[in-house]
């Protein structure tokens, strides 16, 4: 028995590594770690996901479209040993309550530390929010909070009124 209470206080710390651990030196925009095991930010470069891989970080979520950028996350994650998941939301328009239901499907699915990311993190913020309000069902105001510590920042008023607009339905 004590050997099982050994086991499982080695497999939490090595869950809980990232939460207790300052983030690295990242040339990601935007740079935040909103939650325990998640980090969100801009668009990364090669080292910058090497370093989150080195960090305990093993899934990679992207919202970017192919055409956002030049590099190739998904062979870069293979080649890391890293769990990759795409999401493209490319413009205001991919700002939906069935993407922030996908969304929170990916989180679930990721398995320990995740970088969630899209160019600046603004987007990666939106989606949080909607995600907090619909799927969560935070009040709008937790809602908001919860995307500017994820990144939102000019999305801000689309946000709140996709928020303003659901609740009115309602």
């Amino acid at each position: 028995m004590k050997w099982l209470l050994v086991i499982c206080a080695v497999l939490f710390t090595a869950n809980a590594s990232l939460a207790q651990q300052s983030l690295p030196p990242l040339e990601v925009p935007n740079v935040r770690q909103p939650a325990p095991n998640l980090i969100t930010g801009g668009h990364p470069t090669r080292s910058d996901l090497e370093a989150l891989k080195d960090t305990g970080v093993t899934t990679l979520i992207n919202l970017q479209g192919l055409e956002e950028s030049s590099l190739d996350e998904a062979a870069i994650a293979d080649e890391l040993g890293l769990r990759y998941i795409a999401l493209p939301v490319t413009s205001r328009n991919d700002l939906t309550f069935e993407n922030a239901e996908k969304l929170d499907a990916a989180l679930k699915l990721a398995e320990g530390p995740t970088f969630l990311h899209c160019a600046s993190g603004n987007r990666v913020g939106a989606l949080m929010a909607l995600r907090a309000f619909h799927v969560q069902k935070m009040s709008p105001s937790e809602a908001m909070k919860v995307g500017a510590e994820a990144g939102l920042t000019s999305l801000t008023s689309t946000v709140d009124e996709l928020i303003s607009n659901a609740r009115e339905e309602k």
